[in-house]
C-alpha cells in the first residue's frame, strides 16, 4: 500500500487549493509538477509558469514561482489581474524580474525569506515524490469540470556567461488528457549565445522575453 508523507500530503493540498479558479482555464497540476522536476537547486534553480483566464473580459493571470537550492525548495503561487504576468508582475518586491539584474538575488532571497501565505516551502529531498503525486492528482483531476489550457512554463536563471537565460518548457493542455511540447525552436542566427529564440506558431513567429510573446512581425497582430 502506497504511503504518502505528511510532509508532501499537506503540500499537494495547499498547491490544490491554491489553483483552484471558477474559470475553466486553470493552472495545471501536471504543470507545476513539470517546472519542479526540471530543477536541481544548482544551476537550475529557478522554473515558474502561467495560467492566464478570462473573467467578465478582464485577464486574470495565476503565477507559480518554484526557487529550489539543495536542501530547500519554495513555491509561490499567485493571482494577478495582468495576462501572461512573470512573476515580477506577480510578486512586486521581485519586479522587475531580470535574473541577470543588480540586486535581484538580493530581492529573490527576502522573498524565499519572508513568510506569506502565498508561498510553501519543504525539503529538498521530497522533491521526487511530490511531482509523483501532483502528477497522480493531476489525473484525478482531468475528468472534472475544469481544464488546463495553454499553461506556459519556464526554467529561467543565468547561463554560462552570467546573462539571463529563459527556457520555455511547455504548453499544457488537460482537457485532452494530455502534454504538448513547446515548438521547436528555430535559434536565432547570432553570435550571442545569449540570444532568444525565435518560435513559430500558426504562420506567426515570435520570442519570449520576461515571459511575453513579442511577435516579430507586428502587422500581422
Amino acid at each position: 500500500m502506497r504511503t504518502t508523507t505528511p510532509t508532501v500530503n499537506i503540500a499537494v493540498s495547499w498547491i490544490e487549493n491554491s489553483i483552484e479558479t471558477k474559470s475553466r482555464r486553470q493552472l495545471g497540476l501536471s504543470t507545476v509538477a513539470k517546472v519542479l522536476s526540471k530543477l536541481d537547486g544548482h544551476r537550475r534553480r529557478i522554473g515558474w509558469a502561467v495560467a492566464t483566464s478570462f473573467s467578465e473580459g478582464a485577464g486574470l493571470t495565476t503565477a507559480c514561482l518554484v526557487v529550489a537550492s539543495p536542501e530547500v525548495i519554495v513555491i509561490g503561487i499567485k493571482e494577478g489581474s495582468k495576462q501572461r504576468a512573470s512573476p515580477g508582475r506577480a510578486w512586486s518586491e521581485l519586479a522587475p524580474w531580470r535574473p541577470d539584474a543588480t540586486g535581484f538575488d538580493k530581492r529573490l532571497q527576502d522573498w524565499l525569506q519572508s513568510t506569506n501565505p502565498d508561498r510553501i516551502s519543504l525539503p529538498a529531498s521530497a522533491k521526487s515524490e511530490l511531482v509523483n503525486e501532483l502528477r497522480l492528482a493531476h489525473k484525478r483531476k482531468a475528468q472534472s469540470r475544469y481544464t488546463t489550457e495553454r499553461n506556459e512554463a519556464f526554467l529561467d536563471g543565468l547561463d554560462k556567461h552570467g546573462k539571463r537565460a529563459l527556457r520555455p518548457l511547455a504548453l499544457i493542455d488537460s482537457s485532452k488528457n494530455r502534454s504538448s511540447s513547446t515548438p521547436k525552436p528555430a535559434p536565432k542566427t547570432t553570435i550571442d549565445p545569449a540570444e532568444p529564440l525565435l518560435f513559430h506558431e500558426n504562420g506567426r513567429t515570435f520570442r519570449y522575453e520576461n515571459g511575453y510573446r513579442v511577435y516579430t512581425d507586428t502587422k500581422a497582430l
